[in-house]
C-alpha cells in the first residue's frame, strides 16, 4: 500500500494480489467444510433412517414392508396371570429388532458396505426360522458363517446344556453364532471352556472303567461347548434394555437417534462443519414417523433450524437431504 502527494491511500499491485490470494484460500477452506458437514449430515442421517426403520417396520425409500417393527412387537398381547413372562418372551423380538438397527447404522456410519437382515425378513429363511435369526449380507449375498440366533433367556447355563448335550433341546443350534444378553455374555466363554474340561476329565474317569461309549459321549459334548464357547457372542443389549425396547419403543428409538445425532455433531465439530440443522432434520422426521408432528410442521421446523445452522450450501443441502428423509417417513 502508497500514498500519493495528496496524501490519499491507494493499494498497490502485490498489496491487490495478496487479498486475491487470501479470498481463494477461504474459499476453499468455506468449500471443503461445506462439503465435509455434507458427508457427515448424509451418512449420519442415514444411519438413523435405520432406527426409523426399525421402529416403524417400514423402508419407505425402497418399499419394502418387514416382518415386524418394535412399534408392532409393541401391540403383542399379553396374558394378565403371566405378564411379566410374556413380555420378557416378547422382548427377544424387540432385541432382534433393535440390534439389527444398530448393526447397520454402525455400519453405514463406518462407511462399511456390510448389512444385516432378520431371517424373518430373507425369503431364504422365511419367518420364524427355528435355528437362524439373523445374517450378515454383502452385495445380496448372505455371509458364509455369519448366521446366528439370538437367546434371551432367564438360565444361561442351562441354556448351554441344552445345546452342547447329545440329545439336548437345542442341539439345532449348534454351528451357529450365538447372541446374548450382554450380562450372560460375560464369563460365558469360561464356563464352557470349563465344562469342556470337566467332561473331559470324566471321560477318562469312565474309560478306566471300559465304558468306552460313555467315555466317547462325553468327548462329544466337551467338543460342543468348545464349539459354543468360540460361537457366544454379545449381542449389545442387556435383558432390562430389550424390556425397554419392548414396552417403551418410540421412547427407546429417539434415544438411538438422540445418541447417533450427538455423535454427529462431534464429529461435524472435528473439521469445523456445522451441522445443527441435521440434527433438526433428524429429530423431526421421528416426529413424523411417530405421528407427533405433521410433515408440513417438520419442514418448517427444520428449515428455520438449517438457517441458523449456516454453512456454505450446506442449508440448500440440509434441506433437500430434509424433504428426503421426511418423506421416507411417511
Amino acid at each position: 500500500m502508497e500514498s500519493n502527494v495528496t496524501g490519499t491511500l491507494f493499494f498497490s499491485g502485490s498489496d491487490e494480489e495478496n487479498n486475491h490470494k487470501n479470498d481463494i484460500q477461504r474459499d476453499k477452506f468455506r468449500t471443503v467444510t461445506a462439503l465435509a458437514s455434507d458427508e457427515v449430515v448424509k451418512r449420519y442421517g442415514n444411519a438413523n433412517a435405520e432406527y426409523l426403520k426399525g421402529y416403524s417396520g417400514v423402508d419407505n425409500e425402497t418399499g419394502q414392508r418387514f416382518a415386524k417393527g418394535l412399534a408392532d412387537v409393541a401391540k403383542h398381547k399379553v396374558n394378565s396371570d403371566y405378564t411379566a413372562q410374556n413380555i420378557k418372551q416378547q422382548a427377544g423380538y424387540s432385541a432382534e429388532i433393535a440390534t439389527t438397527s444398530r448393526d447397520n447404522a454402525e455400519a453405514i456410519i463406518n462407511c462399511s458396505q456390510v448389512r444385516t437382515e432378520r431371517s424373518d425378513d430373507l425369503l431364504a429363511y422365511g419367518k420364524n426360522h427355528n435355528v437362524v435369526d439373523r445374517v450378515k449380507i454383502l452385495d445380496g449375498n448372505i455371509i458364509d458363517g455369519s448366521q446366528s440366533q439370538m437367546k434371551f433367556v432367564g438360565n444361561r447355563d442351562q441354556l448351554f446344556n441344552k445345546i452342547a448335550k447329545e440329545d439336548g433341546d437345542f442341539a439345532r443350534y449348534r454351528g451357529i453364532k450365538l447372541e446374548l444378553p450382554s450380562e450372560q455374555f460375560e464369563g460365558a466363554e469360561v464356563f464352557c471352556r470349563g465344562r469342556a474340561h470337566e467332561l473331559r476329565e470324566r471321560a477318562k474317569n469312565v474309560e478306566t472303567q471300559g465304558k468306552q461309549e460313555v467315555a466317547d459321549k462325553f468327548r462329544r459334548e466337551a467338543d460342543n461347548y468348545d464349539q459354543l464357547a468360540d460361537n457366544v457372542r454379545d449381542s449389545g443389549l442387556t435383558t432390562e434394555q430389550a424390556i425397554f425396547y419392548r414396552e417403551h419403543p418410540k421412547r427407546a428409538t429417539a434415544m438411538d437417534i438422540t445418541r447417533t445425532s450427538h455423535r454427529a455433531g462431534i464429529e461435524g465439530a472435528k473439521c469445523g462443519a456445522v451441522i445443527g440443522g441435521a440434527i433438526s432434520l433428524l429429530v423431526n422426521a421421528f416426529n413424523v414417523v411417530t405421528q407427533d408432528k405433521t410433515l408440513d410442521a417438520a419442514m418448517k421446523d427444520i428449515a428455520a433450524d438449517t438457517g441458523k445452522a449456516g454453512g456454505v450450501g450446506i442449508r440448500y443441502r440440509l434441506r433437500g437431504f430434509s424433504h428426503q428423509i421426511c418423506s421416507a417417513a411417511i
